[in-house]
């Protein structure tokens, strides 16, 4: 409905770092009369001035100005018989208070606030989706999503509770493209068959709760190690390639199978994406993760214990391969949603790390 928009500054003129404390709407006025409930017909929005959510512990750093944006609407489910026939005033309260910045003190223009901010997420066509309260993913052909991390370009795939989830924008070397999982062990329990090669991403042990088995519909049992490109990843890559890796945070990762991933998690440094995270990344057929190149996801086959799953595009629905096949690796890593950034998250103004 029609609106009437005007912004606030709120100065700290002192010489010590404010934050915000609580924030609150107040008591009503119409007319004069004190109310506590505003009309069917109406409604009211604080925000920052460039259209970002306010939240407790944002900082105010001395001799700094916050502008904040109020806006005063028409609800859109109202018609004529409900507006007032007679003019009428109205005093709106809405209260910030400032106390003394300390240690839990936040940055306003932190990766997760920059990314959700409600003027990004969109309900159809290209971009940032809020597929649950507080997780968010990227869909479609977008190209605002780029980001600059370990002097290489990524791209953020979503955000949840473990951080930024981000991805390699190219493939790793050939040599560790050839494996996924464990083929020179010999394996026992839910990898035990005729065929040494193995879809479980870690051991039972190193799940979170360590459940006593992992299964899918056709095979039950402990598993004993590690795939070998899990360790390689978490270790020789992590430790000696991503020299940013200060800014990764342990993630949850689903590992479990195809249409029951989130029943085995596995909590780390270095993963790969899910099946059902590349499917949801579709949109009319495009996706920002189409690589143009057969790439292995992290979810094994619902159906036996040597396959798992890989892409090639968009268009390809994924498919389950052996795990010795050669396949590319994209490396995924969640990033701190606390660290600074700046850019515009396109290819030629990727976001960059502020450290």
């Amino acid at each position: 409905g029609d609106y009437y928009e005007f912004t606030v500054d709120a100065v700290n003129d002192g010489s010590i770092d404010a934050m915000i404390g609580d924030f609150s709407k107040g008591v009503y006025e119409i007319n004069g009369n004190t109310t506590k409930a505003l009309p069917d017909y109406l409604e009211y929005m604080v925000t920052y001035n460039d259209g970002m959510n306010i939240d407790k512990k944002h900082i105010l750093p001395a001799g700094q100005v916050e502008k904040y944006k109020v806006r005063v609407y028409f609800k859109d489910d109202i018609d004529a018989t409900q507006l007032p026939s007679v003019e009428e005033s109205y005093l709106f309260k809405f209260e910030v208070n400032y106390v003394q910045a300390d240690s839990s003190a936040i940055q306003k223009n932190t990766a997760r606030n920059i990314l959700t901010n409600p003027s990004n997420i969109v309900t159809s066509g290209d971009g940032l989706y809020e597929t649950n309260p507080g997780i968010y993913y990227f869909r479609g052909d977008v190209n605002n999503n780029y980001i600059t991390f370990n002097d290489e370009t990524w791209r953020i795939v979503g955000i949840n509770d473990s951080g930024i989830k981000i991805i390699k924008n190219t493939y790793l070397p050939t040599l560790y493209s050839y494996s996924v999982f464990d083929n020179t062990r010999i394996r026992d329990g839910y990898c035990d068959g005729d065929t040494p090669f193995c879809n479980a991403w870690a051991a039972t042990d190193n799940l979170i709760g360590k459940p006593s088995i992992f299964a899918n519909s056709q095979n039950s049992g402990i598993v004993r190690y590690d795939s070998t490109l899990k360790i390689y990843l978490n270790e020789d890559y992590y430790i000696n390639d991503l020299k940013e890796n200060h800014n990764i945070v342990d993630g949850i990762f689903n590992v479990g199978p195809v249409d029951h991933e989130e029943e085995y998690k596995w909590m780390g440094k270095v993963g790969l994406l899910t099946k059902s995270e590349f499917n949801q990344s579709v949109v009319n057929n495009k996706s920002f993760l189409s690589f143009n190149t057969s790439f292995w996801c992290i979810t094994p086959s619902n159906n036996d214990n040597y396959n798992s799953i890989s892409f090639y595009s968009s268009a390809s629905g994924g498919s389950a391969s052996t795990t010795s096949n050669k396949r590319a690796i994209f490396p995924v890593v969640y990033l701190n949603s606390s660290i600074i950034l700046e850019g515009e998250g396109t290819s030629g103004n990727p976001y960059i790390i502020v450290e």
